[in-house]
């Protein structure tokens, strides 16, 4: 089978590329691995991997041709193959008996080929995908459209530290010969925020829009999967489909520690939608959130304690990375408390105290949990799925342990990053549509914090 070449969604925001050069022709041996072209977008310009060993079959966009991100601009695959009846699979009707509880809700009157329950950026991603593929695509979100990333972690959080960035150059504006008379910088919580929610909704509308151009069919509401392999929507709707691609994304860590259900422990959630900056916030956890909102939140005047359980913050870094970040936070006047357990909450009325074992407590008015994110599996119902630590098990294909039930993004919790779930959600539409022939790779993947 032909491989697709794809304009990659490198970024939340990105939604077209160009090509700018083809590096090899029609013809051409190509090996897995081996980079055949060149894309630019508004941000940066990559190279493109191939993956799969074979012929350039045929290249659809040629050089300095802008499209839209997953769009096949051309196909790899055994020489002499042909492209031209390269279409969607037939999909297989399940044929499964309905429960006399299913009989009672409403069902739609045609099927789906696929439905994909939830969608955050491996959902989006994967219905579009399908739906460029041929199939009849819906997608189900409780919320809103964008995930984790878009609402309340990366985009959100990057709006933030503009901010400080923004006070920090007002600051240090003398030093550049731009004098500021009176510089006091005072912090309004309110515009903060809506700004803030401004941006997010900018973005989540574009996502609904790009799955409306699409032809996704879109449902609002708490989807499940039923025993029969049906997707139920707020226990009142019947979705039927012949494939299921799961992206619940993920959900915040709540640790088990004495007194940590308190109204003044937020977590990242919730954390950006705070209207006045607390005099002092202890950070419960130094990872990449921690850090973040560790320095958003020190950049608008709060006094900021990262507390980490490891004997360095953002461990997932090489050492080199995990020092010049501590030099930097501690730089910004956040201190640094680490091999830390935490070992209870106490609420003080109009403050907290936190207690850490073998060291002082801590005092402060709020608290940031902060000790990372795992797989939401609310949606698997009564499908019995293999599962390791609360992760939903796949294979390099995504698909899951049931046929027919793909599982990319957060939810598997291979690695939770909004860019490698966009990947994910290509390769699971791709073999949801044309069966299993495309596989996650996910050797080198960049972060960033």
């Amino acid at each position: 089978m032909a491989f697709e070449v794809i304009m990659p969604k490198a970024g939340i925001d990105m939604t077209e590329g160009q090509i700018v050069k083809w590096l090899k022709k029609e013809g051409d041996p190509v090996k897995e691995g081996e980079i055949i072209l060149e894309i630019m977008t508004d941000k940066t310009s990559m190279e493109i991997e191939a993956e799969a060993s074979g012929v350039l079959l045929k290249i659809v966009h040629h050089d300095d041709e802008t499209v839209p991100v997953t769009t096949v601009i051309g196909y790899i695959g055994d020489e002499n193959e042909s492209v031209d009846t390269l279409m969607p699979e037939e999909f297989e009707d399940t044929g499964a008996e309905e429960s006399e509880e299913d009989k009672r809700m409403i069902r739609l009157e045609d099927n789906y080929n696929i439905a994909v329950i939830g969608g955050g950026p491996a959902g989006y991603v994967a219905a579009i995908r399908a739906a460029q593929l041929g199939a009849k695509v819906a997608i189900i979100e409780k919320g809103t459209f964008g995930g984790t990333c878009l609402n309340v972690g990366c985009i959100p959080s990057k709006a933030y530290l503009k901010n400080v960035e923004i006070v920090e150059h007002i600051k240090n504006a003398a030093s550049r010969g731009i004098i500021v008379e009176n510089p006091e910088i005072r912090i309004d919580m309110n515009k903060v925020v809506e700004f803030k929610n401004g941006v997010v909704k900018k973005l989540t509308s574009g996502v609904e829009a790009l799955l409306k151009a699409n032809g996704v069919d879109i449902y609002k509401g708490f989807a499940k999967i039923n025993k029969n392999k049906d997707v139920v929507v707020d226990d009142s709707q019947i979705i039927k489909a012949d494939k299921i691609i799961l992206a619940g994304g993920s959900k915040v860590f709540m640790i088990n520690i004495p007194g940590i259900k308190n109204d003044k422990v937020l977590t990242s959630d919730d954390l950006l939608d705070i209207k006045e900056v607390p005099e002092t916030m202890v950070v419960l956890g130094g990872g990449v959130i921690g850090a973040e909102m560790g320095l958003s939140f020190a950049g608008l005047g709060s006094k900021v304690i990262i507390v980490e359980m490891q004997d360095h913050i953002v461990s997932m870094f090489d050492d080199d990375v995990t020092e010049e970040l501590t030099k930097l936070i501690k730089k910004k006047g956040i201190e640094v408390v680490t091999s830390a357990k935490v070992s209870e909450v106490v609420d003080k009325g109009n403050k907290i105290e936190i207690k850490i074992e073998g060291k002082d407590s801590i005092i402060a008015d709020k608290a940031l949990l902060a000790i990372g994110r795992v797989p939401d599996l609310e949606a698997l119902g009564e499908v019995k799925f293999e599962t390791d630590k609360g992760r939903i098990k796949v294979d390099q294909y995504m698909e899951t342990s049931v046929k027919g039930i793909y599982a990319p993004g957060d939810i598997n919790g291979i690695k939770m990053l909004a860019h490698v779930a966009f990947r994910m959600g290509e390769v699971a539409a791709e073999n949801a549509v044309k069966g299993n022939h495309r596989k996650v790779k996910l050797l080198s993947t960049p972060s960033v914090v």
